[in-house]
Parts: C-alpha cells; structure tokens; sequence
C-alpha cells in the first residue's frame, strides 16, 4: 500500500517538474566580500491548465536572501510569472568552491487537481569563492583521427585563483593502453585571473594501428601543475560485419538481418550487402540488404529478406559482399559463415519445446511464489500464537497477584 501512495505522488509531482519552463536555468557569480545584487527568473506555465506557484529559498546561502515579492503567483496556460531574489552576502561565506541559493517554486496544494499534491522546480544562483594564490584547472579533448592522419588535441584551462597565471603549457603523453606511442607539446600562454584560455597541440598517427588510445596532459603553470585526460580513436575507412542471421525456415521468405560495425570518424553511405546462399559450389538464391548511412564509429543492424519458398531444409554456406562510399571513395568489405534452414515439422517441434520450457518456467514461478505465500503465513500463524501466550501469562500473572 505504501508503495501504490509513493508512486501516486510521484506520479502527482512529475507533471510539474516538467511543464513549468524556467529562464534562466541558471546564475552565477564570482564572489567578492559583502557584494550584494538581485536576479530575475521567468516560470513559464506549459500545461494546459492554470497553476499557482509559490516561491521560497533553499540552500546554504538563503539566509542572506529574500525575494521583493514573496506572494503566490497565477499562471494561466501558456504565461510566464517573474520573480526577483535580493542578495546581501557577508564578507566570506566559506571554503573555495561553488557555494549557492536555491530559488524554488512549488505548486500550490490543491492547484494541480489533487488536494496535497506538490511538485516544485528549482534554479540556482551560484557563487564561486577563487581559490588563494595561483590555482588552474584543465579540461582535455582530444578529437578522434583518421588512420596516417593528425590527431588534434585542445587542452581547456580556466584560472580560479585570484592571481594572475604568467606562463601556463601543456605536454600530451599519447598511450595505447599502458605503453606509451607518443608525445605532443603546446605554446605557453598566460592566463588572468577568471579567465579562460584554450592550447592545442597535434600528433601524428602515421604508422599506428586503428584502435583505442588515451592522452594524458600534465599543464606547468608559474612551477604548478594540473592534469587530465582522454580517451580518443584512430579509425579507418571499414566497415566491420559482427554477425549475419544463422538460422531461417524453409517454404517461406524470412527477415535477415546483418549487425555492422563502423570504425570510420566520417559518415558512411550507400551500404548495399550482396547475399548469396551456397549448396556447395551452386549459388541456390541472392538477395540484396541496404542502409543509406551509418554514422562514426556507430552500430547498427541492416535488414533484408531472403526467399526460401523453394529450398529445401539444410545447412547452406552464405558469402557476404558490402559495399559503402565516404567521400566519394568506394571501399568493400567480404564476410562468409553459414546459415540452417529449418523444416515445418522441425519448427513446430522447436515451437513446442519452446513452449514446453515457458511452461515449466512458468510453475517453477508459481512454486516459488506460492513456497514464499506458504512462509510467510505460517510465519504469521507463530507469531500469533506466541503473542496469545504472551497475553495469557500476563492476565495470569495478574490474578497470582492478586491472592
């Protein structure tokens, strides 16, 4: 029962989480001793219905907040209530960091159509405290190449301190798993306090293997250092057939499918897979499947249809030829395996194995709910006996005391 109330409230409660639009999503602010300042937030009612909001303030820092007017907002369909929060910040509010102000906007109990029902959409203003001294954090990406080609690296470094950075570089170790394959190196720029600045540095790929690589970065700034790291992929020009359908039924046309695999940083398109089903060295039927694109690095499964109203049950070779374009430039790939085709009897007889299994699935369920049924009654069944035991020694003991 519990659980059937929580459900029904969270069910009450989503509908405003997501139909209550708030601009912006977000303040934020660099913290200086007693600064003061306001900020406005637009709640957009997207149902269909009116709603009253009411706004409060959550967070850390509420205490040094209010809003300039705190009453209950209505919002027909389709219209937007602003609310202006007032801020008074003492002269330190606490360690290095993100520190913030919660502004909150509840449903009105009742609003919704259900009496006690409350959703509520929160938006933060947020206050960064620098960090003392010199303090530079650092983001790497580093972008995906092509085989022989440059791979790129761009190292994003933000200064938190509260002193300017003079000197900040970047050296990029390049691994393929635990061994090292490479190195790259950035310029040095400099970096004001609470600015941002961006490195970039290259390496080529020529002579490795496609695959999966990371790239560490070790930043210097002013005799300091930070660090980061990515992973990143060399591909090449293929497309790779993880698995074709092995098993299909005979006298009919079936589905069958091919699973592939890109390893390529660019789109691929025009994928047409030539099928042929082999009876020894005799070609017994062809058929065509055909994607118009994947894109980098995806997987996916292609479809088509393989007639098997004239073959006879068996186990049939099958060869797979792809052919797909990437800027204009033409590449193959060839995959060969085998394939059964099952006969009608046969297939019924699967069926009903299959059918069978489901079946004692099915009781071994039942057992065990009805074993677990079982316990727990008898359980209860204890439980009661000795709490009437219980009750009967205490009025017992009762009336001994009373002669």
């Amino acid at each position: 029962m519990k659980k059937i109330l929580l459900l029904a409230v969270l069910l009450l409660i989503i509908p405003l989480v997501h139909s209550v639009g708030v601009s912006p999503a977000e303040a934020r602010y660099i913290f200086e001793p007693n600064m003061s300042g306001e900020a406005s937030f637009n709640f957009r009612n997207n149902l269909e219905r009116n709603i009253t909001i009411i706004p409060s303030l959550k967070g850390e820092l509420k205490d040094y907040a209010h809003y300039a007017d705190p009453s209950p907002i209505k919002l027909t369909p389709g219209k937007s209530g602003q609310v202006t929060v007032s801020f008074q910040l003492p002269e330190s509010i606490g360690a290095p960091g993100w520190h913030s102000i919660d502004v909150v906007a509840s449903e009105l109990e009742g609003t919704g159509g259900s009496v006690g029902a409350r959703g509520e959409v929160v938006v933060s203003m947020r206050f960064f405290v620098k960090y003392p001294g010199k303090y530079l954090t650092a983001t790497l990406n580093a972008q995906d190449a092509k085989l022989n080609e440059e791979a790129r690296f761009d190292v994003y470094l933000s200064n938190l301190g509260n002193q300017d950075i003079d000197s900040a570089a970047a050296k990029i170790d390049i691994y393929d798993g635990d061994r090292q394959i490479g190195q790259a190196a950035t310029n040095a720029v400099s970096v004001k306090v609470q600015e941002d600045q961006k490195l970039e540095a290259k390496w080529s790929s020529k002579g490795t293997d496609p695959g999966n690589y990371w790239a560490k970065a070790t930043v210097n700034y002013d005799e300091n250092l930070a660090y980061a790291n990515d992973s990143f992929k060399i591909g090449t020009f293929y497309i790779k057939i993880l698995n074709f359908t092995n098993k299909t039924f005979a006298k009919k046309i079936n589905p069958f499918d091919i699973a592939i695999e890109s390893k390529w940083n660019d789109d691929i398109e025009n994928i047409f897979a030539n099928v042929k089903i082999m009876n020894s060295d005799d070609v017994i039927s062809t058929f065509s499947v055909a994607d118009p694109i994947i894109k980098p690095w995806q997987t996916k499964t292609i479809s088509g249809y393989f007639d098997a109203t004239d073959i006879n049950p068996g186990i049939y070779d099958v060869n797979i030829n792809m052919t797909y374009t990437s800027g204009g430039i033409a590449e193959s790939t060839d995959a060969s395996g085998r394939i059964e085709v099952i006969g009608i009897s046969e297939a019924k007889e699967d069926k009903n194995e299959t059918s069978k299994k489901t079946v004692l699935a099915a009781k071994g369920n039942l057992l065990t709910t009805t074993n677990l049924l079982i316990l727990v009654i008898i359980i209860l069944i204890i439980i009661n006996i000795i709490m009437r035991r219980k009750k009967k020694n205490e009025e017992n003991n009762r009336e001994g005391s009373q002669y």
